[in-house]
């Protein structure tokens, strides 16, 4: 599988913003829109690019 500009670029995004929500604010998308082209991102490396706090 290819990594794409846009995984790559959310990806950053993320880093840059702290949280998946931020990101897709500043790139003007939606979070699941985010989640997505993380989590073809992780497929791509075959390993966990973001790790979910524990909800609570």
């Amino acid at each position: 599988m290819k990594v794409t500009l846009e995984e790559l670029q959310a990806f950053t995004s993320v880093v840059d913003c702290g949280s998946i929500t931020a990101a897709a604010e500043q790139r003007s998308q939606t979070t699941s829109g985010i989640s997505r082209a993380l989590s073809r991102l992780e497929q791509s490396w075959r390993l966990l690019c973001c790790a979910a706090p524990p909800a609570g």
